[in-house]
């Protein structure tokens, strides 16, 4: 009996050898294939794109027309423009962004800051959320210029034209 339960067993072993070859063989092959992360990454991170496709149209378009000696930064927090005079005012910002900021490069003065309103705006939340930010940019007196549409639409003195109330320098 034990002469025939050697070879099955054997046969057994070879063959789970065999698939745990083959499966460590994919995962290798697997690991390979993704990208690699940027060796500054903590672990469970990658790098993302700080502008989608999107942004980069209307930041072509909007440069053009920026006022002289003008910069443009994308993504700025509203809590590093809009300074709150309460905590309740600091948490409505705080996690908020603005599309866009104009401010001059020598002392960090903003001139404005821009909002690009896409098919999302449409949305009840999005709604609110507008107004909130109309309200706190004119309490604060910041420009605020709000653009829609798509960028391919609209010439440069078009988007220049949304901007005349843009602050000059003071």
């Amino acid at each position: 009996m034990s002469a025939i339960l050697g070879p099955w067993v054997l046969g057994l072993l070879g063959l789970g050898a065999g698939l745990l070859i083959v499966i460590l063989a994919a995962s290798a092959r697997r690991n390979r294939a993704e990208p690699a992360a940027c060796s500054n990454s903590e672990p469970g991170y990658r790098l993302a794109r700080l502008l989608t496709r999107h942004e980069l149209l209307w930041l072509a378009k909007i440069r053009p027309a920026l006022p002289p000696g003008a910069w443009i930064a994308p993504k700025v927090r509203m809590a590093d423009v809009l300074l709150a005079e309460e905590r309740s005012a600091f948490v409505r910002v705080a996690q908020k962004h603005f599309d866009f900021v104009v401010y001059l490069p020598e002392d960090g003065q903003i001139l404005a800051a821009i909002e690009i309103d896409d098919a999302s705006h449409r949305r009840p939340s999005r709604r609110d959320r507008d107004r909130f930010v109309d309200k706190a940019c004119r309490r604060a007196g910041l420009p605020l210029v709000r653009l829609s549409g798509s960028p391919r639409d609209l010439a440069p003195h078009e988007i220049a034209g949304a901007q005349t109330g843009l602050r000059t320098a003071a």
